[in-house]
């Protein structure tokens, strides 16, 4: 009896919003120091140095805005230490809000999975290559642009000019930072037209939207540098940092798009990467299934989105940022961007427009609550799900479909 008694008190613990939290809190801990002091150890060569050092020395162009920022504060602060340290304090950020809004949910053990999930929150911390990258100034931004309209729709007193200043602001410096942002807009863009159509002025928010992001397209395509630039950027880092060679993200600039679309196509002509990015897809769209079943997300939208426009623009927002994975085949980043945008966007609808779960969800839930094998269940199932697999574990598996003739 005691055995068992103890066996229900750790199950309960080790499924519990404390110990899961706990979890989270040591992993990024950890895992943030060890990739910082990666970083450090292979400035400036590796692929993630050379995207974040673009900058404004050789003219202005895209993705070039914390480069630039890097190279004003180096003097001061010798970017191999200042640029690491400024991208983990962003992540911190992130993560304090991103976790903020998921309690609010209250849908455990459903953001558990999107916690740990390797493919969402931790996707920075799973390879050296992901650590630092820009993404997290574009989650950043619109978390926060999302937050400002939630809090509108709140009843909390803020003018209608300094929220779509603030908006556009925001979505500015996301795009400045990487112009794969302008495919993010659409569903902040919703929330504030809500707030818009609260105030009567749905044609002004169709306007303000409309330039905001025709703006932001054509500067990113006026704008993509060209190899003279690339050059320029290269001496401006090689004079303080004599012997430096950039490359990675750097190589990028002056290259066409017709060029990455061609290398994308070929990419996408091999059945092993197909199998691969159907797995990633497959390991970021589990949690958000959950979330789907726990919170009715889009009958919550149907009602915050309470107008014919908003309505019938609701799905076209949730397909833009797939476009992504048409032009470019950095498929792993834009797996994660995308599903975590859809998680904070359903997380701030649901918050407004509180629905019961779906009688499945209750089930399952009672049953986690009542019974010990179903929570030690839950819990393998979700530390299986956080350490047992990775996106390039799908690969291996691929290529022995491919050996058996399977494709």
């Amino acid at each position: 009896m005691t055995n068992r008694l103890n066996l229900a008190e750790i199950s309960r613990f080790l499924l519990s919003k404390k110990f899961i939290l706990t979890l989270f809190t040591v992993l990024f801990m950890i895992l943030t120091i060890k990739m910082c002091v990666s970083m450090i150890n292979r400035f400036p060569s590796s692929y993630v140095w050379g995207e974040l050092l673009i900058n404004y020395e050789g003219g202005f162009l895209r993705r070039g805005l914390l480069g630039e920022l890097f190279y004003l504060v180096d003097p001061l602060i010798p970017t191999k230490y200042f640029a690491p340290f400024f991208m983990m304090s962003l992540y911190v950020l992130f993560a304090v809000l991103f976790i903020r809004l998921l309690i609010k949910t209250q849908i455990e053990p459903a953001w558990y999975f999107i916690l740990l999930s390797p493919l969402l929150l931790l996707f920075p911390f799973v390879h050296i290559e992901n650590f630092c990258r820009k993404d997290i100034v574009i989650q950043l931004a619109f978390l926060l642009m999302m937050m400002l309209c939630w809090r509108r729709l709140k009843g909390y007193a803020s003018s209608l000019l300094i929220l779509s200043l603030a908006f556009a602001v925001l979505h500015i410096i996301a795009t400045l930072t990487h112009e794969m942002a302008i495919f993010y807009l659409p569903l902040p863009a919703l929330m504030l037209g809500a707030v818009f159509h609260r105030e009567g002025k749905i044609l002004l928010w169709f306007v303000f939207v409309s330039i905001l992001g025709l703006s932001c397209l054509l500067l990113s395509l006026k704008f993509s540098g060209t190899i003279e630039m690339q050059q320029a950027i290269r001496e401006s880092w090689s004079e303080r940092y004599p012997g430096a060679e950039l490359g990675g993200g750097l190589r990028y600039i002056g290259i066409g798009m017709s060029d990455v679309f061609n290398r994308t196509l070929q990419y996408l002509q091999h059945p092993i990467s197909i199998f691969s990015i159907t797995g990633g897809f497959l390991l970021a769209l589990f949690p958000v299934w959950l979330l789907s079943i726990a919170m009715r997300p889009t009958f919550a939208a149907r009602q915050v989105l309470n107008t014919p426009p908003l309505q019938i623009l609701y799905y076209p927002a949730l397909l833009t940022p797939f476009i992504l994975f048409v032009l470019v085949y950095d498929y792993g980043r834009f797996i994660s961007v995308t599903f975590i945008e859809f998680i904070i966007f359903f997380c701030f609808i649901c918050d407004l427009c509180p629905q019961n779960s779906k009688p499945i969800w209750n089930a399952v839930r009672k049953k986690i609550a009542l019974n010990t094998v179903w929570r030690l269940a839950m819990f393998c199932a979700l530390m299986w799900y956080a350490f047992g697999w990775r996106m390039s574990h799908w690969q291996p598996i691929g290529e022995s479909f491919l050996r058996f003739g399977l494709f």
